[in-house]
């Protein structure tokens, strides 16, 4: 199988989600209470969901829930510039503020500006980067992989250089499809 291979149906960009966070409510505390996303069970079951072939293909089993954060990240710094294979991300701005920048394997591309007040999904396959835009920014992701850093094989993460190479694979198989429907 190869390593680098195109999934048959990669997500696209329409499936990265921007949720608004949900309050703030006065708590008992004298604190604030604020919602930065709610899924639904059918949506934090979809969430746990990986590709057996996209497990397979790593040769480790890595499903399973974690939270992990980036901090101390200086104004104008840049993370990700990756995809992942099997992993799902919803990231959240615990301080700062930050510019996504998303492509898919078709090319199409978007970005979003997050803040305390809103949440990013991220699908496997989506090409991401983030920019921190204030000084000592702060991002916190739930994840649906374990991690072991001693391992390679759970980090599922690749290089924009390996997303370029799949995305002109992606593109080769996409245009045979059209020309056989063209031809049929």
């Amino acid at each position: 199988m190869q390593t680098h291979a195109a999934p048959r149906n990669p997500p696209t960009i329409e499936a990265v989600r921007i949720f608004q966070m949900r309050g703030p409510w006065p708590t008992k505390s004298g604190g604030f209470l604020g919602v930065p996303f709610a899924l639904s069970p059918e949506e934090a079951a979809e969430f746990l969901v990986c590709d057996p072939a996209e497990i397979e293909r790593i040769g480790v089993d890595i499903r399973g829930l974690r939270v992990f954060f980036v901090h101390d990240v200086p104004a104008g710094g840049v993370g990700g510039r990756s995809f992942h294979r099997v992993r799902k991300e919803i990231s959240f701005v615990a301080r700062g503020a930050v510019r996504w920048t998303f492509e898919d394997l078709s090319g199409a591309k978007t970005e979003a500006a997050t803040s305390r007040e809103s949440v990013v999904y991220i699908p496997p396959f989506v090409l991401h980067a983030m920019t921190a835009e204030e000084p000592d920014t702060m991002v916190i992701t739930l994840a649906n992989t374990l991690f072991s850093a001693e391992d390679p094989r759970t980090h599922d993460t690749y290089p924009a250089e390996v997303f370029a190479e799949m995305q002109a694979r992606y593109g080769a198989v996409g245009d045979r499809h059209a020309m056989a429907r063209r031809a049929g």
